[in-house]
């Protein structure tokens, strides 16, 4: 009689033992999964900090003087940038320009041909193309102006940039051309370079699942620019003019965002 007892008991011990241990389970993954969905989503009212990585393009056109050496260019670039609690973002980024319009064609005339070819060493006619290539680089601060309560991550962004633009013409040929070699080459690209700053407006959107993250907007480059060949070959002269060049686009990005967790909060991942 006392074995039955001393089973039920064991059995009745087992029993709740097991129980807690399962409706604990339980609830730690119910728990789990509730902080999983908080997690994968930013709440409503929430700013978030983050660390971004941006992929931005864009098309431009030029203004002013840089107008009248080339024509339309597009650029592709990368950024990095921290945005705050209040919705400030500061950072630092690039754009790598490119266009295949250039307007001050005639550099090359002088060595050409009557016929307007250029002779390569070989005694051929080579083929000399002009393109357009410059970059910028630089620091960059700015705000974002949400539109409604429900997403306070994603709105109006004004940024200001101020940094080094360089812009120059590329000379490419399929043959050895003496006059373009890379010695003589300095004397026609027309190297110019010098601080400036742009100023953007862009939406600026973040996702609440994380998921979908980019800007687009317009953006407006000043360069405060100066030759930096002390003599342009074609026409004899100096190249350390001083310039206002200025570029107006549209650039979209597209952001990967690294959240940064609070103390009290649990949305990072």
């Amino acid at each position: 009689m006392r074995i039955v007892y001393a089973f039920l008991l064991l059995f009745f011990l087992l029993t709740e033992f097991s129980g807690s241990v399962f409706a604990q389970r339980k609830s730690t993954e119910h728990a789990s999964k509730r902080r999983m969905r908080f997690m994968t989503s930013i709440p409503p009212d929430s700013i978030v900090r983050s660390v971004n990585f941006d992929l931005h393009f864009g098309l431009h056109t030029p203004v002013g003087t840089l107008a009248q050496r080339f024509g339309g260019f597009k650029s592709t670039g990368f950024g990095i940038f921290y945005k705050t609690h209040t919705n400030w973002l500061i950072g630092a980024d690039g754009d790598y320009y490119f266009g295949k319009l250039v307007k001050e064609d005639s550099i090359l005339k002088h060595i050409q041909t009557a016929d307007g070819n250029i002779i390569a060493s070989d005694g051929q006619y080579a083929e000399i193309k002009l393109y357009g290539r410059g970059y910028f680089v630089g620091a960059k601060l700015g705000k974002v102006y949400p539109f409604t309560h429900q997403n306070s991550n994603t709105g109006l962004a004004v940024c200001l940039r101020a940094g080094y633009f360089q812009h120059r013409i590329k000379i490419l040929g399929d043959a050895d051309v003496y006059q373009l070699s890379k010695s003589y080459k300095m004397g026609y690209d027309r190297l110019t370079s010098g601080f400036s700053i742009s100023q953007s407006i862009q939406y600026f959107h973040m996702s609440r699942n994380s998921l979908i993250n980019y800007t687009i907007g317009l953006d407006l480059l000043e360069g405060f620019t100066q030759g930096q060949r002390a003599i342009n070959f074609d026409t004899g002269k100096s190249g350390l003019d001083k310039r206002l060049d200025l570029l107006i686009g549209l650039k979209a990005s597209w952001m990967l965002p690294v959240f940064i967790r609070n103390k009290n909060s649990e949305y990072t991942f």
